[in-house]
């Protein structure tokens, strides 16, 4: 009789909890660690993993965890590259966009300022006040500046290989700068 009770006490003191209660508590804990977002703990320690039907279930889900680690990682890389990308292409919409509004805005600006420029030359031609003349030279050159810049929004809108960057005369910037701020003059 001794030897009945002896048998599932053995069975449920030492063989159960080392080969079934202990692996499998150490599974859930590593699952719980994987719902938790811990990666430290989400892999059964290979010290913990029985030389059985139970641990080869055990290293099958270790594997499993790892690949799936491995594709998260992959897919996060993947992202993070489809996010870079979608930002590159947004920004060539946006400059996209501004090179049309560019065009456009040079268009009108265009038509208006020939008109001008044909005004200010037949005036230069009729003045005779050297005064009167030297308001229209000023004007003739701030009507020039804005072709220029009409014709600057135009080649930015104008696809191109290299932008090239040069030196700008200093001086002739300053005089240029001082000459439109002049316009507005009165005599005293």
């Amino acid at each position: 009789m001794a030897g009945i009770l002896a048998e599932p006490l053995v069975l449920e003191l030492l063989i159960m909890p080392r080969y079934v209660y202990q692996p499998i508590q150490s599974t859930l804990d590593a699952d719980d660690a994987v719902q938790e977002g811990d990666r430290e703990a989400e892999l059964i320690p290979e010290n913990r993993i029985p030389g059985d039907e139970i641990g080869d279930i055990m290293r099958s889900r270790n594997a499993t965890v790892r690949k799936l680690s491995e594709l998260a990682q992959d897919l996060g890389d993947k992202n993070a590259q489809l996010e870079s990308a979608r930002r590159s292409i947004a920004a060539h919409d946006r400059l996209a966009t501004i090179g049309l509004l560019s065009a456009s805005v040079a268009h009108e600006i265009n038509t208006p300022l020939s008109v001008l420029r044909g005004s200010i030359e037949q005036l230069q031609e009729l003045e005779q006040e050297p005064q009167s003349r030297e308001r229209l030279a000023r004007i003739r050159r701030v009507t020039d500046r804005l072709g220029r810049i009409s014709e600057s929004l135009l080649d930015f809108s104008r696809a191109r290989k290299v932008a090239q960057i040069r030196p700008v005369p200093l001086r002739a910037l300053v005089d240029e700068a001082w000459g439109l701020l002049a316009i507005d003059e009165h005599p005293d």
